[in-house]
């Protein structure tokens, strides 16, 4: 696609997903949207073994079958991995309807392409290169991976606690900013590794008592267990 992208993450947990293709792709393609938490629905005359056991777990359901344009009718997006005759046939039905569609290994007639994701906890890294090489895109997250732990994820939930506690604590909207700014300055990631978590927290908590003198630090409420992106 040599068009700009509009880069955005979309709740998709509980949504109809189809996925047009039993062999591997697909699978891969499956195997994305069920981590997402999407409701997957294959299309497909016949399922390589990994997703014959997707629907023996109750995992994902199974239309036996060619492809019907009915099939994409109620689904939040879909994906074309069959062959490229229906791969087409897919994509104009989509596009009728309405859905967004990706077309596997044909960036040009998708509406939407899959990053290489990295999960950290409530952190999400997506690398893309919009198409172009997939591998490369896969190649650049695993070494992201290497310097960005687990830690970041826990970090980012500290963060989180700490956003909730400054909005409902601190009435200056100016203040709430600077103290957000300056928590997410700290390397906090390097902390935690270090195993210096709890003085970290008492850092952050010691800066919410300044900004508003009236607030009790609650201690089961410092340790993040929140989920929520900053």
């Amino acid at each position: 696609m040599s068009e700009g992208h509009l880069a955005v993450m979309l709740r998709a947990a509980g949504k109809r997903c189809l996925v047009v293709g039993g062999g591997a792709v697909a699978h891969r393609k499956v195997e994305e949207c069920l981590r997402a938490g999407l409701e997957v629905l294959v299309v497909s005359p016949s399922l390589a073994p990994p997703l014959r056991d997707l629907v023996r777990q109750g995992r994902m359901r199974w239309r036996q079958g060619e492809f019907e344009p009915r099939d994409v009718e109620g689904m939040f997006i879909v994906f074309a991995a069959a062959t490229p005759a229906v791969n087409e046939t897919v994509c104009k039905a989509a596009r009728r309807a309405g859905v967004l569609v990706n077309v596997v290994d044909c960036p040009e007639l998708s509406d939407f392409i899959s990053p290489a994701v990295l999960q950290r906890g409530p952190v999400t890294v997506a690398v893309s290169t919009g198409g172009a090489s997939p591998a490369l895109a896969a190649l650049i997250r695993d070494r992201i991976a290497d310097v960005v732990g687990d830690e970041v994820g826990e970090w980012a939930e500290v963060l989180a606690s700490f956003r909730r506690r400054v909005q409902e604590r601190v009435g200056d909207a100016a203040a709430r900013q600077d103290l957000l700014r300056r928590a997410a300055a700290l390397d906090g990631a390097t902390c935690i590794a270090r195993g210096e978590r709890e003085a970290l927290l008492a850092m952050l908590d010691s800066w919410l008592r300044v900004a508003d003198p009236g607030v009790r630090v609650d201690p089961g409420a410092r340790g993040g267990g929140g989920t929520q992106g900053g």
